[in-house]
């Protein structure tokens, strides 16, 4: 299957392994025009887009395909899929389709506009030393996905659940800039989203801000409380 010029460029299955954790590769093995850091594309997504989002891997064959991690048992990992579209395919269908952790249900995807990104995030306890993310075909349209991260959170104290794992509703911060915080600013690499409404007044500080708890917020974060 080949990509249109205008969108996000399909790319083969890799996987990096870094000293904060586990993600796929993207920029250096996607697309010769695909810089480190954002990419000029067509109508179909936005005007600039950071790497990791550049490019995409599709599933067009079989209901289920899935990634494989060796990992650590009684580890916590954050699990992280960002999905844009792009009309990459050039059939203006946008995909819908399940993620599983193993056989067990994550979360549906549903990609609501061409250009608009989605991300689905999971905080999950590992019962066995390997992990298996699929995504499973629900329908006529084709799977597919723009990045998935895997973060070990090294504090097993912090985002305890009475029973299962956690699943991200939102997490936001107060800012008069739309500016996104995650690594190296926030060393789990969360993504925080800024929070902007006209009716509102931001304050902060340049003073630093106690957060020795086990949440480890991140500074730009904390000096931002409203």
């Amino acid at each position: 299957m080949g990509a249109d010029d205008s969108g996000p460029r399909i790319r083969d299955s890799k996987v990096e392994v870094g000293a904060d954790g586990l993600r796929t590769q993207t920029a250096d093995w996607c697309s010769p025009r695909i810089s480190t850091r954002e990419v000029i594309v067509g109508v179909d997504w936005p005007r600039t887009t950071t790497a990791d989002r550049a490019c995409l891997r599709s599933f067009p064959d079989g209901q289920r395909n899935c990634y494989n991690f060796n990992l650590t048992r009684n580890q916590r990992y954050l699990i992280r899929g960002t999905f844009l579209y792009g009309n990459y395919d050039g059939l203006n269908l946008l995909p819908s389709f399940d993620l599983h952790i193993g056989q067990t249900k994550w979360t549906s995807v549903s990609i609501r506009e061409l250009g608009s990104s989605l991300i689905r995030e999971i905080i999950h306890v590992l019962t066995e030393d390997s992990l298996q993310i699929c995504l499973v075909k629900t329908g006529e349209t084709t799977p597919f996905i723009s990045s998935l991260e895997l973060r070990p959170l090294n504090n097993n104290n912090t985002y305890v659940s009475q029973s299962g794992s956690l699943m991200l509703l939102n997490r936001v911060y107060f800012s008069p800039t739309p500016s996104f915080i995650r690594y190296d600013e926030d060393i789990h690499d969360r993504i925080w989203v800024p929070f902007i409404k006209d009716n509102t007044t931001s304050i902060s500080t340049d003073l630093p801000v106690d957060t020795s708890n086990p949440y480890n917020v991140p500074q730009l974060v904390a000096r931002k409380p409203l």
